[in-house]
């Protein structure tokens, strides 16, 4: 049984990176800091030798840089996946200005998307339906939809659908007819 005392510690502390880590390793140096009110400062040191994304301290700019970095076009999944940085943007009064930022990334990325219609076309050739796509390959499917974009591929392919429908019966007046008889 090992007795405890600040320059063992000290030692131990060399070999670890957390906090988490210490109490893994050294229980009783973990149970010796709390009692004796010192596990705050050892995890501020631990968090300064050591800096990780988990005690990230957030400003304006690292959410605005996460944002653009992990192309999150939803306020919400801001909110799921960095509740830090959006509980940050609330508190400091910058979330609507940030609302508007990720708005007009989404719609960037819809343009992008739009002025490429030949791999939307492509797409739609293969799958005819949103319905059909998320069946057959949902990581497109859902691609769209984590982008926001779903309702534009949506109404993309119901207009390639009537263009495609409307060449149809022009070409073949007969299928006209037909179908003027319903």
């Amino acid at each position: 049984m090992i007795k405890w005392n600040s320059e063992l510690i000290k030692e131990k502390l060399r070999e670890v990176k957390s906090i988490t880590e210490l109490y893994k390793k050294y229980p009783g140096a973990y149970f010796w800091l709390r009692k004796n009110k010192q596990l705050q400062k050892v995890k501020l040191y631990l968090q300064k030798k050591y800096p990780s994304e988990k005690y990230t301290r957030w400003s304006a700019d690292k959410v605005v840089e996460l944002i653009q970095k992990k192309k999150i076009t939803r306020i919400y999944l801001l909110y799921r996946n960095y509740p830090g940085a959006y509980q940050h943007a609330k508190r400091n009064g910058y979330l609507a200005k940030l609302k508007k930022f990720v708005n007009t990334l989404r719609k960037e990325l819809a343009l992008k998307i739009a002025n490429n219609e030949k791999k939307i076309f492509q797409i739609w050739e293969k799958y005819r339906t949103p319905q059909r796509l998320k069946k057959l390959n949902p990581d497109v499917y859902y691609a769209f939809v984590r982008t926001g974009l779903k309702k534009f591929l949506s109404g993309i392919m119901s207009k390639y659908n009537q263009v495609y429908w409307r060449r149809i019966f022009i070409q073949d007046p007969k299928q006209m007819e037909m179908f003027s008889q319903f």
